[in-house]
């Protein structure tokens, strides 16, 4: 009695194991969108960085110096990465251009999407892309439309060339179907996070 007990016991166990190996096999990614956009992490962070002022977007002065600040944070349990810019002239600290993206992974082409808004100078527009990283480096084509119907196409890369130095750069514009080439590469190096004062 006991020998087909074991017997009965092991046989069941052993059916048990297998179905549960096959559910696990068989289940989906539970977090597709964090796989995808895992290889973003060196990015992550705060990163500041001076420029001479370029036009090439409807609103943008020339000529003035601009210091600025990207922030790239996780959202979403690290389904989603948001950038924030903030660009302000050095000589009287008006804005110069701030916005917001958001990164998220496209279901079924399993790329990357763009979305953002935001003010350069005083003209509001919005935007969408299509991207990948590639050979660590994140290239986006993105199209931005403006309030006042100027249509913007443009690529942008972002590549680390060490770990406290990130190169962005915005290339081959093409506005109301004129081609306006691309902007100088941005230098951009990490900086540590400020938190704001209890109160503030």
């Amino acid at each position: 009695m006991k020998t087909k007990l074991n017997i009965s016991t092991a046989v069941l166990a052993l059916f048990g194991f297998i179905a549960v190996q096959n559910a696990t096999a068989q289940a989906p990614n539970p977090h597709p969108a964090q796989e995808a956009l895992k290889g973003l992490q060196p990015f992550i962070g705060n990163w500041a960085g001076e420029s001479e002022a370029e036009g090439g977007f409807e609103g943008l002065e020339k000529g003035r110096m601009v210091a600025g600040t990207n922030r790239l944070r996780w959202i979403l349990n690290k389904t989603a990465i948001q950038l924030t810019w903030d660009n302000k002239f050095k000589d009287d600290g008006k804005p110069f251009n701030f916005g917001t993206g958001i990164i998220t992974l496209d279901p079924l082409s399993k790329k990357l999407n763009w979305h953002s808004f935001g003010y350069d100078g005083k003209v509001y527009w919005t935007g969408k892309g299509v991207g990948e990283l590639k050979d660590k480096v994140l290239h986006f084509k993105i199209e931005e439309n403006t309030i006042n119907k100027t249509n913007t196409k443009y690529e942008t890369k972002r590549r680390k060339s060490n770990g406290k130095t990130m190169i962005v750069s915005h290339i081959n514009l093409v506005q109301d179907g004129k081609e306006i080439g691309s902007l100088k590469d941005k230098k951009m190096t990490r900086v540590p996070f400020k938190k704001k004062a209890a109160g503030k």
